[in-house]
């Protein structure tokens, strides 16, 4: 007789969330490492960035803003993924994505 493991719905979303967030998190670094001109194209148009203190709001002051930083080259070590549960939203899901890592500048980053 087969058995059939049953997953809960906040399980299955939970699970989503993370499969989800891993892959969003590998196309942004590869995007960010290989064609920087292009990052300002994941955040919203009334989106701000903060980076070193300094506000970047909107997407083109944060292309504009990217493009002065030398190359870069990520390493991800830790990634974790909470799915935002609200009512009446689904299919559309949000998720709290946090990860960390290493970035190396310039002459540091070694591409190969």
């Amino acid at each position: 007789m087969e058995t059939k493991q049953i997953t809960r719905p906040d399980t299955q979303l939970a699970m989503l969330a993370s499969m989800q967030a891993k892959k969003f998190i590998e196309i942004f670094v590869t995007i960010a490492d290989t064609q920087r001109q292009s990052v300002h194209n994941f955040y919203r148009p009334n989106s701000t960035l903060l980076w070193n203190g300094i506000a970047l709001k909107g997407r083109e002051h944060i292309a504009a803003g990217l493009k002065k930083l030398p190359g870069t080259k990520h390493t991800i070590e830790t990634l974790d993924a909470q799915p935002i549960i609200r009512p009446n939203t689904f299919p559309h899901t949000s998720f709290v994505v946090t990860c960390t890592g290493t970035i190396k500048y310039g002459d540091k980053c070694n591409l190969d």
